[in-house]
Formats: C-alpha cells, structure tokens, sequence
C-alpha cells in the first residue's frame, strides 16, 4: 500500500455538480494504494482504464472526512478517476 499522487487534476462544473478528473499515467496504481483529494462530497466516482482487459482497477473505499479513495488493483494500472460532488 502507498499513497499515490496524481499527474494531473482538473476541476469541473455542471450546474450544482463539481468534479474533478485526476490522470494517472506515470504513477501506476497497484491493490491497496490510495489518493487523498482533499474532495470530502463526492457522491460518485468512476476509474477508467487505459489498459483493457481482466486487470481492472476500482475504488474499494472512500473516506468522506479525509477525501481518501482507496483502490482495488490487479497491478501496475493507470487512468483517470473522474469523481462528481458538491463541492471540492
């Protein structure tokens, strides 16, 4: 387990939404790793792959009080998290 930081964040709005699209492209995600965002309303998530195939990646827990999203990795995955909320 490791904390990960992203290679890029950036914020997004529609209407009362906010969200955010954090990239991982350098920093592979592997089971057990985690990001905190500081985003402490998320509402919904959603982790796409660059890489097809069994080896998906998914957020196992979300801490709302810390913004902590922890991940569920087969190894070595990258793509982007895009996260929807009110408010970051």
């Amino acid at each position: 387990m490791a904390a990960k930081t992203p290679d890029s964040v950036v914020p997004f709005s529609a209407g009362s939404l906010r969200g955010i699209v954090a990239t991982f492209s350098t920093n592979n995600i592997d089971d057990n790793d985690t990001w905190t965002s500081g985003f402490k309303g998320a509402v919904h998530w959603d982790f796409q792959n660059s890489i097809d195939g069994p080896q998906d990646c998914t957020v196992d827990l979300y801490t709302a009080s810390t913004g902590e999203f922890r991940f569920g990795s087969a190894s070595n995955q990258t793509g982007r998290l895009v996260v929807w909320g009110r408010g970051y």
